[in-house]
């Protein structure tokens, strides 16, 4: 052997040093090595003539069993050689499976049947590697799908909205809205005509042909979130995404892509009604056809692996369906499987799984199909970390079905996605980034999972999202259920100058219980984050900027806590159309843009408390509103405390006229006169444009009569309830009693009222005396009340008891009662 090549003798525990991969096998036992190998640095041989080492077996140093050993794979892009599937203390890396980093591609031109192609060049495309070749493979086995409705919907009649004409399937008929104002987002008149069609992309890239336009001539003139576009159509199972196309313009040919958006839900076993709230914004991309609508459907990507090269002609494993000029790319996905997969160590059918290292590089790393964790506990992907918003070092470039799901936890629990990036700025736009569910079936991409498990504890750290129809999806499946404890930490969602998508964060179901969203942004969204059904959340710390509606709630069967943040430019901060839920909003800044119709906050039922927020209109022309009411059977109730608002705030109740003293009467029944819910506002403050702000009273109570009664307190002074049986500090302001017949000249005290009366009986005999209430201040029902004669010390009788007095007469063995002094206390009931 060469004398400078490593020896020891059989007494020595041998040792093999790689430094490229950073990689030390401890000391075996002692043994007769049964061949050698190089040292090697950066996976180069320090033979004289420098060559990387050849996999010839005879130039390894086989100690034990040769199942040890790690061979060079001669993969990497630059031509060197990497030791394949190494992993760091316990940690594997993607690119130790495979993945190649490059956005390099080539045109191939290819026989359908044959699995030889001619490429114009080959580039840095190796054998072994996977790849992608956009569109050879099958026909499209995908139905034509058709539209099922097309109409417009307001919000409501401006400026009131109405509730249950909303989003998502909550339609209240055909309906537009105009106004004259001009402003931003109003709508000047209802003769727009649009048209529109939608286009099914399955798991495999193939798309069905495009369904036939369906138009509306009664659409608005702005569309926004208060004037709408509702496009409804039956989903396909077998769709993986839909892609809408619209168009304005009387008999116009919706050609241009409008929105991506995924086959919810996901999952499903059969067709689902879906709808689709065009509230103004479109987004998407297609890598092959831009935003161009095709007019026949199109062929399944081919996925394959390259067996050979020899100069422009490249020998794939499988051969293409198709005949023509198709696009190559690198896939990087199988190698992200291979290392996830080989992260994990079964026991008793379950996955045990470690962290995957994404390490960064200079090219995004290209997925051509879903990236699946399914059944796995404990699995993930941590990049290197980012240099700044949209230069993330690990980042993802999704080159798989447009609408197509990127990474798939269905059914995993415990694990981690950190310091990734799917900016979507180019590639496919993907219907879901990351999707964590609960549906039946392991849906896209494969394990080695044997044993699905409950999907809960996932963490997305620090996590970038562009472009996609949703960035993270929770609990959109088929059987949504126990979705538990998510964190999304410091994840931003946003795609800086342009809009991003459909929704930024999405919870499908009331069973996503206990999740928590922990800074971050979202941006440029419909919906910054959208409880389409949700158990319980608390969203802390966040930044909004640029949504139409920053946070779009349905319901929380338990709470949804919005603590501390920043909104700037969106239509809507929070839209409830029909939560029954409890929702609370703390210390956030509301710089919203010009409202349709002047709502900041917008909820008709469900208890609501805002407190220690500050809306700032100087990011409107126009002072805002705050609808709180009730359009159903139940009534919201809604506490105010500690807020800033930087105008004098609308009061529809009096025809949409600021009210004569600020903040008096802030808070208004929106829905022209109907039930309007009890509230309480505490230590609020006004902006007055003049004097600058103005302290409200410290302590208002406003209702209307009805089951839910409330009061008015100013200064701590009753000045209006409907109950009398309110009180406020011991007073209340109601008009006195009058009496009827109670001896001669009876009087009533100047401080009495319905609840609190005193009474001087007028002189003669008097057995009985009748107290007429006040009608300033009914009572709902008949109150409950004590009368007693301080004079005598007795207690007197009660009859005739009623909503609207009482009479009350002598106990036995008492002749009279004339000219003592007589308290009467009632309680409403």
């Amino acid at each position: 052997m060469d004398n400078r090549r490593i020896r020891r003798t059989a007494a020595a525990a041998p040792t093999l040093v790689i430094l490229a991969a950073v990689l030390m096998i401890a000391p075996a036992p002692a043994q007769t090595p049964l061949a050698w190998i190089d040292p090697v640095v950066n996976g180069k041989s320090l033979a004289p003539s420098g060559v990387p080492i050849s996999t010839d077996l005879t130039k390894v140093q086989m100690i034990g069993d040769a199942s040890s050993i790690q061979q060079l794979s001669g993969a990497r892009v630059d031509g060197g050689n990497i030791i394949g599937g190494y992993s760091v203390n316990g940690v594997p890396n993607v690119q130790a499976y495979g993945a190649a980093c490059s956005i390099t591609t080539a045109t191939a031109t290819a026989s359908a049947g044959n699995t030889t192609v001619t490429v114009n060049a080959a580039g840095d495309f190796k054998v072994g590697q996977h790849v992608k070749l956009d569109h050879a493979g099958a026909s499209s086995a995908l139905a034509t799908p058709s539209i099922t409705s097309v109409q417009p919907s307001a919000y409501g009649n401006n400026p009131r909205p109405i509730p249950g004409t909303g989003v998502e399937g909550y339609a209240g008929g055909a309906t537009c809205t105009a106004d004259t104002t001009g402003a931003q987002f109003h709508n000047l008149n209802c003769t727009t005509s649009y048209c529109y069609s939608i286009v099914n992309v399955a798991r495999n890239g193939s798309w069905s042909a495009p369904s036939a336009s369906s138009c509306v001539s009664t659409g608005p003139a702005t569309v926004s979130s208060n004037n709408n576009l509702q496009v409804k159509w039956t989903t396909d199972p077998n769709a993986a995404g839909t892609l809408v196309f619209r168009c304005s313009g009387s008999s116009c040919t919706p050609s241009t892509l409008y929105a991506v958006l995924p086959n919810l839900p996901v999952g499903q076993a059969s067709g689902a009604a879906f709808t689709y709230v065009d509230m103004g914004n479109s987004f998407g991309q297609d890598e092959d056809f831009g935003t161009t609508r095709q007019s026949a459907s199109v062929a399944a990507d081919l996925l394959t692996t390259i067996a050979a090269i020899n100069g422009t002609s490249v020998k794939l494993a499988n051969a293409p369906s198709q005949s023509g000029s198709f696009t190559m790319r690198h896939d990087d996905a199988p190698a992200f499987q291979a290392a996830i997969n080989a992260s994990c160590q079964k026991s008793n059918q379950v996955q045990n799984c470690a962290t995957v290292f994404v390490p960064g590089c200079a090219n995004p790393y290209t997925l051509s199909q879903a990236v699946s964790f399914f059944g796995l506990l404990g699995a993930g992907l941590r990049g290197a970390g980012d240099t700044g918003t949209g230069a993330w070092a690990s980042q993802i470039e999704w080159d798989g079905p447009t609408g197509g799901i990127v990474f798939n936890l269905n059914q995993a629990g415990f694990g981690r996605i950190e310091n990734l990036a799917i900016p979507g700025t180019s590639g496919n736009t993907p219907g879901i980034a990351i999707d964590f569910d609960n549906h039946n079936g392991a849906g896209p991409g494969t394990t080695n999972a044997t044993a699905p498990t409950v999907p809960t504890r996932w963490k997305f750290i620090h996590d970038e999202c562009g472009q996609a129809g949703i960035c993270f999806a929770n609990c959109t499946g088929a059987i949504n259920q126990n979705c538990e404890n998510t964190r999304y930490e410091d994840d931003w969602v946003d795609i800086p100058g342009a809009h991003g998508g459909w929704s930024g964060l999405y919870f499908g179901n009331s069973e996503a219980y206990d999740s928590v969203v922990e800074g971050g942004q979202a941006a440029n969204r419909d919906y910054g984050i959208n409880f389409t059904g949700v158990g319980s959340a608390t969203v802390h710390d966040y930044n909004l900027s640029d949504n139409v509606i920053d946070f779009f709630s349905r319901g929380a069967s338990e709470y949804i806590v919005f603590d501390t943040g920043v909104s700037e430019s969106a239509q809507y901060f929070l839209y409830s159309p029909s939560s029954f839920d409890q929702e609370t909003v703390r210390g956030f800044r509301l710089g919203d843009g010009d409202n349709p119709n002047g709502y900041v906050i917008y909820r008709p039922h469900g208890n609501f408390t805002l407190e220690d927020t500050f809306i700032d209109t100087n990011f409107r022309p126009t002072p805002e509103n705050i609808g709180i009411g009730s359009g159903g059977t139940d009534d919201a109730a809604a506490v105010f405390i500690n807020n800033v608002y930087g105008n004098e705030l609308k009061n529809e109740n009096s025809g949409g006229n600021y009210p004569a003293t600020p903040g008096s009467a802030p808070f208004t029944d929106e829905n022209g006169g109907q039930k309007i819910p009890a509230y309480i506002e505490i230590g609020d403050r006004v902006g007055d444009s003049a004097a600058g702000f103005s302290s409200v009273e410290p302590f208002v109570v406003s209702g209307r009569t009805q089951t839910n009664l409330g009061i008015t307190v100013v200064n701590g002074n009753l000045v209006s309830s409907p109950d009398s049986s309110d009180t406020a500090n011991g007073r209340s302001q109601s008009a006195a009693p009058t009496l009827g017949s109670c001896g001669t000249s009876p009087t009533v005290g100047t401080t009495s009222n319905n609840t609190a009366m005193t009474l001087t009986v007028g002189s003669g005999t008097v057995t009985s005396c009748a107290v007429t209430f006040s009608t300033s201040q009914p009572f709902a029902n008949a109150p409950v009340c004590t009368a007693q004669d301080i004079t005598q010390g007795i207690a007197l009788k009660q009859s005739s008891l009623s909503t609207t007095g009482v009479t009350l007469g002598v106990p036995s063995g008492i002749s009279s009662i004339g000219g003592d002094t007589v308290n009467v206390a009632c309680v409403g009931k």
